[in-house]
């Protein structure tokens, strides 16, 4: 109890002081997250930690303006899957490269992660976490460009082109529009970027090339262009776009070589503000300012991971309003597919047919990027074809806002979970 509580508390501190063990805990709660969710970040957490590993937990709240909960205890990993018994024992993303992931990130974004591990075997267990449908399509678009027998290998390639702990950024998509920026479908998806250190430069150029190659293969669409740039600090972008991109209508890739960095990001506007971002002058005030790890608010949330995480996360939702409500609003339109499948079921397959001929008149065959063209056609017929529609998506999109809404009540909020030997360390902090 004292190394978990009393260690980490200052004088003057008035804690609420916790003793929990998880297997009565578990009989009361149950598991978390539920293994039974559909949602994506349930699903997602729960391929990297359960709280029925903890035999038992001590810890405290510290509740104010500025909260704190920080729980530490036993840890049993004799019943995790493999993946997550593998990644638990794994060494940490240390503190100085969670500092060196803020000092690159643009201070206007809403949200910065961290994964430690083996970058190839991340990759894999979120492609896992997609639908079956879409990675048998995705299986079978790399498979016909040759090189690589499906998804794993390709994503066991870029894996190994880092090395292990990942950093993932977001940032709300407004940005200024302009004439040349690449078509898209409008689809309420953040800006991100993917961050982590170079590992092989080889096996980068041989994945770059492999893109360039077989870019129009993917995308089916022989018009699409490939532009290549060189940005602040001699980083070296190539923007591949294409409309199936959704949202922004582009990815881009970046290698930092003064940095040994390599990014992945769906926005050109993002990539070149995290490079303007990392070589700003740190003794500049304007050039202070540009980075999030100058932010007060970050600076505290840090803190409290100071020996480093397994992950660690920092979200701001006023930054992230604009896109939460757009979310909120996708997800309200899926919902309402959903509730009305059983009825469309019967009238997809003639509305497919007539916006085929419309669209793409005596064509037997499309390309993917045609192929998502008909079915947000009849997606868009199904829905004009709704008595009530907009009332009932309105309705449905009220409801996920106000799920949504503890969050925005927050000025900031991060996490961390940390563990050594057999100790688990979780910290959650707020304000």
């Amino acid at each position: 109890f004292h190394d978990h509580v009393s260690a980490w508390l200052a004088p003057g501190d008035r804690p609420l002081e916790l003793f929990l063990r998880s297997g009565v805990l578990a009989q009361q709660l149950g598991v978390l997250p539920d293994p039974n969710s559909t949602s994506a970040i349930s699903r997602s957490i729960g391929r990297f930690f359960r709280t029925d590993l903890m035999r038992f937990a001590a810890g405290y709240a510290l509740l104010g303006a500025e909260t704190q909960f920080r729980m530490s205890g036993d840890l049993d990993t004799s019943n995790a899957p493999e993946f997550m018994k593998g990644w638990l024992e794994t060494a940490p993303v240390g503190p100085a490269r969670l500092q060196e992931f803020a000092e690159l990130t643009p201070a206007d974004s809403f949200f910065l992660g961290a994964l430690a591990g083996d970058p190839h075997l991340l990759l894999l267990e979120f492609h896992d976490l997609f639908a079956g449908d879409l990675r048998s399509a995705m299986d079978e678009a790399v498979q016909s460009a040759g090189r690589y027998q499906g998804m794993g290998d390709l994503l066991r390639d870029i894996g190994d082109m880092y090395r292990p702990g990942l950093a993932l950024m977001l940032r709300r998509d407004d940005y200024p529009v302009r004439e040349d920026d690449p078509v898209h479908d409008n689809t309420p998806v953040p800006l991100f970027a993917v961050v982590g250190k170079l590992r092989d430069g080889l096996l980068f150029d041989r994945l770059r090339d492999y893109f360039i190659t077989n870019w129009r293969r993917f995308t089916g669409d022989a018009a699409q262009k490939q532009e290549e740039v060189t940005m602040m600090g001699g980083a070296i972008a190539r923007s591949f776009v294409s409309p199936i991109v959704p949202g922004t209508g582009e990815i881009v890739i970046t290698r930092v070589p003064s940095l040994d960095l390599v990014i992945i990001s769906n926005s050109a506007k993002y990539t070149d503000s995290i490079m303007r971002t990392a070589f700003a002058n740190p003794r500049d005030a304007a050039g202070q300012r540009m980075r999030l790890s100058n932010q007060p608010d970050f600076q505290r949330a840090l803190r409290s991971s100071e020996n480093g995480a397994q992950a660690f996360f920092w979200f701001n939702p006023r930054e992230a309003r604009h896109w939460l409500d757009e979310y909120a609003l996708g997800i309200a339109r899926d919902e309402f597919r959903a509730e009305r499948e059983t009825v469309w079921r019967g009238k997809r397959a003639g509305l497919e047919a007539e916006q085929r001929e419309k669209l793409f008149p005596g064509r037997s065959t499309l390309t993917p990027g045609e192929d998502q063209q008909l079915a947000d056609a009849v997606d868009a017929a199904l829905l004009a074809g709704e008595a009530g529609a907009e009332g009932r998506i309105a309705e449905l999109a009220a409801q996920e806002r106000a799920s949504l809404l503890p969050f925005q009540l927050l000025d900031w909020i991060s996490g961390g979970l940390r563990v050594s030997r057999r100790t688990a360390t979780m910290v959650l902090a707020s304000d």
